[in-house]
């Protein structure tokens, strides 16, 4: 599967933050490619958190595109760049700038 490649697009549709500690995320990922994308994913970079997705490990049919949800448990507060990503076996990586729990609250 890695040798035929497809590409991936992601969009955040909606970062809902509870508290210091959890946020909510929606984000509505695309197979742009002409073949299907195999075990595609989504996570977040640059902080120390647990991420239960509503899907992960999926297939992407080409031009299929699906929205997810996601729920963040923040282990601690982000010191730099905080990105949401969607990967797969046979696609580079993309990714988006998310706002971080440091902006709950005006902290």
């Amino acid at each position: 599967m890695e040798k035929v490649r497809t590409t991936l697009t992601l969009s955040v549709l909606g970062e809902k933050y509870l508290d210091d500690q959890r946020s909510q995320l929606r984000v509505r990922i695309r197979n742009t490619g002409k073949v299907p994308a195999f075990m595609g994913k989504i996570d977040v970079a640059g902080a120390k958190r647990a991420l239960v997705a509503s899907d992960n490990y999926f297939w992407l049919q080409p031009g299929e595109s699906r929205d997810l949800s996601a729920d963040v448990l923040w282990r601690e507060k982000p010191t730099g760049k905080v990105s949401v990503q969607l990967s797969a076996w046979n696609a580079p990586a993309v990714e988006q700038p998310l706002n971080g729990p440091a902006t709950v609250s005006g902290k």
